[in-house]
């Protein structure tokens, strides 16, 4: 590890605290910093940045790391590119240093980034050259500016055999070409043996957002040829998968470099609707790959935007495309609203006969996620009838339940009560009722705990003890010179936690963030949940009386524990002399009990 010592050096220097700040807004509650999860689909805020520890957590989906997790999982980064992200923001210098690899996979990975970016420049100088005016034609005449053409990347394939001719004279094997995606095994023996898979095609890449390596191609034909696929793509690889790709999502970033980026994104289905927006000067689009909207597309969208506009085909499929993405989204904490094309036109069609102008019209004019579903809803049922309001109501109140607040839900409801005819309190009763089965629920654990002993309280012991080890743990004047409570301590996990905090506090470690690396997932936990005992740390709260209330709660109930125990050995043990012994432990517990009992 000698030569990686630059990673503590350089981790020191980045505070995670201002890292993650600007990504998400962060609220300090007593020592620790909480926001809502960029991870996950949460508006609640669930994730929390302990500045102590430099670590962050997520109680929401479980996630947790350094600053260079972070920063890796934030920005689709490997390590290394994650530590050189920082250290220019830092001005740290990086030693001259080969990353490290994981095996035959990352290598395996690299072989594939460089066989594909190979042939994204074979396709884009193709476009260019005699042979592919064509193809350059077309794409003119769709509006796109050269320097757009070569923004995106776009290029061309003229025949079958010349792109694994040229990729094998630059030693790519036809293995990589295969694995990538990029050539097929035909079925003579004419050339090679292998053909290009998307010849005699327009050639969109799909770059992947942070690195720019090209993950994969999507062919369409200029032309209408029979028995010949006007749109193909290459296969799903070990470098892309549809599920977590959005095309165009790599020009985001030079937007936001040029400073023409308003934090919004228009969300299409297909290449050709972005390309159409982008020829307009709409360029703030990405697409989906003909998949499904996916949670990890939408966390994607989470990292980079605060509002999206979603922009799918006018026609019935488009609509239920739609209304699946929606909710995704919303649950992400973005902002969500639907541009509705008329017509049963795409976005593509749309800008090309309304241009620019007649599309800004339109977002102008979105609606957000919810009157987008009451709307559509209330185009589902006939209003006139008893039972279609009825229907209408259920399914549309239904359609709020995603919404925590009823302060924020109250709009909808009340929208809801006037189309329908439905009293509101009748309607907010609907929308409350899944909240109320949650209150039932607590409630009725709260009545079993009341049968508990408090001498015997778990929970109460979790909480002292995990604010006596909190305490220890970040060096509070309080608790040094502490005893060991190491006898007190019951369970083996915290055990274990307890005997690496201390490994740690004795070596005058300063970050303690090392304790994040504990084995075990349980560990971990129980590690977090300690250092959540921070948020406790406001203004007004005597933390050290805290503190010594704490010690006297774990003492009790350990040793109440003990003499229980101990009791019911007394009871079944036969010897004589044994069981003296056991009533000299007894003996001696109970007077420690009554000395803590005395002491204020």
């Amino acid at each position: 590890m000698a030569e990686y010592g630059w990673i503590g050096e350089l981790k020191s220097k980045c505070n995670i605290r201002d890292v993650v700040s600007s990504y998400i807004p962060l609220t300090k509650k007593g020592r620790n910093y909480w926001g809502v999860c960029p991870f996950h689909g949460d508006k609640d805020p669930s994730f929390t940045v302990n500045e102590d520890g430099q670590f962050y957590k997520c109680f929401g989906c479980g996630v947790s790391g350094d600053v260079y997790s972070f920063i890796m999982e934030m920005e689709s980064m490997s390590f290394m590119e994650a530590a050189k992200f920082l250290a220019a923001k830092v001005n740290f210098s990086i030693p001259d240093i080969k990353e490290r690899t994981d095996g035959g996979d990352k290598s395996r990975k690299q072989e594939l980034y460089a066989v594909m970016n190979a042939a994204q420049k074979f396709y884009a100088e193709n476009l260019f050259s005699p042979q592919g005016k064509d193809h350059l034609h077309y794409i003119r005449n769709r509006g796109l500016s050269d320097e757009l053409i070569n923004r995106f990347g776009i290029g061309c394939s003229l025949n079958g055999y010349q792109l694994p001719k040229v990729l094998k004279s630059k030693g790519f094997g036809y293995e990589i070409m295969s694995e990538a995606g990029i050539v097929d095994k035909s079925s003579n023996e004419k050339g090679t043996g292998y053909y290009d898979a998307l010849y005699g095609r327009l050639i969109f890449p799909i770059f992947d957002a942070t690195s720019q390596n090209t993950l994969a191609f999507s062919g369409r034909s200029i032309i209408n040829k029979p028995d010949f696929a006007k749109y193909k793509n290459t296969r799903e690889t070990p470098i892309f998968s549809k599920s977590k790709t959005l095309y165009g999502l790599n020009l985001i970033k030079h937007l936001k470099a040029v400073g023409d980026y308003d934090n919004t994104l228009i969300m299409v289905e297909g290449q050709m609707d972005l390309i159409g927006l982008a020829s307009k000067g709409i360029l703030n689009c990405v697409a989906t790959m003909g998949t499904a909207l996916t949670e990890q597309h939408c966390i994607m969208l989470k990292r980079r935007c605060g509002c999206v506009y979603i922009a799918f085909d006018g026609d019935g499929a488009g609509r239920k495309a739609t209304l699946k993405g929606l909710d995704m989204l919303y649950k992400q904490g973005l902002e969500v609203r639907v541009i509705s094309l008329p017509d049963k036109l795409d976005p593509d069609e749309y800008v090309a006969k309304y241009g620019k102008d007649g599309f800004d019209n339109l977002k102008k004019n979105s609606e957000n996620i919810f009157d987008y579903k009451i709307r559509l809803l209330k185009e589902s049922y006939d209003l006139n009838s008893l039972e279609g309001r009825g229907k209408f109501s259920l399914e549309a109140v239904k359609s709020l339940q995603i919404i925590n607040s009823e302060v924020e839900a109250r709009p909808y409801i009340e929208s809801i009560s006037k189309l329908s005819g439905i009293e509101m309190d009748v309607l907010k009763r609907q929308f409350s009722s899944k909240e109320s089965l949650i209150i039932k629920d607590f409630t009725a654990h709260d009545s079993r705990k009341k049968n508990v002993d408090p001498a015997l309280d778990g929970d109460l012991y979790n909480k002292s003890l995990n604010y006596l080890l909190y305490c220890i743990t970040v060096g509070m004047d309080f608790a040094q010179g502490v005893e060991d409570i190491g006898a007190y301590i019951m369970g083996e996990g915290y055990q274990t936690v307890y005997k690496e905090i201390m490994r740690i506090r004795q070596s005058n470690a300063k970050n303690i963030g090392g304790l994040v690396e504990l084995d075990g997932d349980e560990n971990k936990k129980l590690f977090y949940s300690i250092m959540q005992c921070g948020d406790m740390l406001v203004e007004g709260f005597d933390a050290a009386k805290y503190f010594r209330d704490c010690l006297k709660c774990i003492k009790k109930i350990s040793i109440t524990d003990a003499v229980n125990r101990l009791s019911a050995q007394w009871a079944s043990e036969t010897d004589h002399n044994a069981k003296k012994i056991l009533s000299d432990k007894i003996l001696h517990m109970y007077s420690i009990l009554r000395t803590l009992k005395e002491e204020r």
